[in-house]
């Protein structure tokens, strides 16, 4: 059963799903990243530059590779920026078994339109139930929906909420503009002092933040024992480190796959409920594995409230991992995923 899959880049966080995907399915992942090392992944592999035009990208030798590999199974990552896709999405030229993958609706009413003809075509693989509602909201059949929740593979799971010792608020992760850091760092400063003085704020990660944050340490020289940024850290066994001690991990204005990457080790996620995601955010249930607060005044108050309620934190912890388990395993996101070729066998084609 060939599967071919479509993107521009094949992420780290992608490399455990794959793998398991590969061993279901005979699996080619096509990509246009020149810095990817295929000897880094036990699946198969096509590299197929891609060039922009205007606002369009081409996958040049594109159709012609498809065309001579025959798969049974043809998954696009809807990304209306490539001209593939549109053009999949307007004919079927290929007479293939086409399944879109991570749609979800955005501000762009003209994208959004696109988007919904599109996936009157061919069934589509959702990264969480929400999105799924979205779409029967906007008629789309459900029986061409298919959830498989967007996951990340996690080493050495740890129970954290085993931990005697919790002094931690985590964030971990990339440092950019839009997820809110310099101004959570704000409100960790005026929260100081309704906190107990042996809790942590530490910062996992590097980006354009890194220098902000550190001139915001220095101006501050009374946090400096009370806000840590770490840098980069991608070792499993010193991450769980930092996990082991969290009361809870944080991200204000963005939740992606930070999200389960906590609960893979057991830490609940506080979050706002308008932050950006691609669907994680909603695996996050209301004061059970975490909260997704309203505003940021909301944001504030559970902040302290967790902090100084941290038998609140290990239960939510311990859900938090037992949600992962049922709803959140690489082994699950591949069995949902699968799920979608199931459409071609109840529909004539």
């Amino acid at each position: 059963m060939k599967t071919i899959i479509i993107q521009k880049y094949i992420p780290h966080y992608r490399y455990v799903f794959f793998n398991l995907l590969s061993k279901r399915v005979d699996l080619i992942v096509i990509h246009s990243d020149p810095t990817f090392n295929a000897k880094d992944v036990d699946f198969k592999v096509k590299f197929i530059p891609a060039k922009k035009i205007f606002s369009l990208e081409i996958q040049y030798g594109l159709l012609k590779f498809v065309s001579k590999e025959k798969p049974n199974y043809l998954v696009v990552m809807m990304d209306l920026h490539f001209l593939h896709v549109l053009m999949f999405g307007i004919v079927n030229f290929l007479k293939l078994k086409i399944i879109w993958w991570g749609p979800w609706i955005t501000d762009s009413n003209l994208a959004n339109r696109i988007r919904l003809f599109f996936m009157t075509k061919y069934p589509s693989i959702l990264y969480c139930e929400r999105h799924k509602m979205d779409f029967i909201n906007k008629n789309i059949d459900q029986k061409k929906l298919f959830v498989s929740n967007n996951t990340i593979g996690v080493a050495n799971r740890l129970e954290s909420f085993k931990s005697k010792i919790k002094d931690t608020v985590l964030f971990v992760g990339s440092l950019n503009e839009r997820k809110g850091l310099v101004e959570t760092l704000e409100m960790f400063k005026n929260i100081i002092d309704f906190i107990p003085k042996e809790v942590v704020f530490i910062i996992i990660g590097d980006g354009e933040l890194k220098h902000k944050i550190e001139n915001f340490i220095q101006k501050n020289p009374n946090l400096k024992t009370r806000i840590i940024l770490k840098g980069k850290i991608t070792n499993a066994d010193k991450l769980n480190d930092f996990f082991n001690r969290s009361l809870i991990s944080i991200s204000m204005n963005q939740a992606g796959l930070s999200v389960l990457h906590s609960f893979a080790n057991g830490v609940p996620f506080l979050t706002l409920e308008n932050s950006i995601s691609g669907g994680e955010k909603w695996n996050i249930l209301n004061n059970t594995n975490g909260y997704l607060c309203k505003n940021k005044e909301e944001f504030r108050s559970k902040l302290i409230f967790y902090i100084n309620n941290p038998e609140t934190c290990v239960k939510m912890g311990k859900e938090a991992y037992k949600y992962y388990n049922t709803n959140a395993t690489p082994e699950l996101m591949v069995t949902n995923f699968l799920k979608s070729y199931q459409y071609f066998n109840k529909t004539p084609h």
